[in-house]
């Protein structure tokens, strides 16, 4: 997780520091990266479900990689709402990063959803309740049909 941590904060203070970028640009960057990882994210996790369910990935496994998902859905949380907190942004790019934040945010609460049921598979969990909720959200941001 550490690494991962590390390597979005040198892309992204590499595009946020670069004289070569204006703040349109890095915005644009902070844009595209961020909704890749939304993307990725979202379908990473219904993967990584469905893989546990069909025994491709065993308990240990499955909880080591939605505990790096929830993990990197929260630190990309934190630091958008960060570029917020500081009034880093503004009009349409700061309503863009909180809607951002929250569907990182829904994507961390369908990871610890995951984790609930890789642990009890029989218990009941919220997995499919913030799954529908993060792609209502995913599509919007990235113009896609729900």
């Amino acid at each position: 997780m550490k690494k991962l941590r590390i390597v979005l904060f040198l892309v992204l203070a590499a595009a946020v520091g670069s004289p070569a970028f204006g703040s349109d640009e890095y915005l644009e960057v902070i844009g595209a990266l961020g909704g890749s990882n939304l993307y990725t994210s979202y379908f990473s996790l219904g993967m990584l479900m469905d893989g546990f369910e069909n025994d491709v990935y065993d308990e240990d496994m499955a909880m080591d990689i939605a505990r790096e998902i929830e993990g990197a859905a929260g630190y990309i949380r934190e630091t958008l709402a960060g570029l917020v907190e500081k009034n880093l942004v503004s009009g349409e790019d700061r309503n863009l990063i909180l809607e951002m934040t929250a569907a990182q945010d829904l994507l961390e609460k369908q990871a610890a959803e995951l984790l609930k049921h890789i642990g009890d598979p029989e218990a009941p969990n919220d997995f499919q309740y913030y799954r529908l909720r993060a792609w209502e959200k995913i599509s919007r941001i990235l113009g896609l049909p729900e």
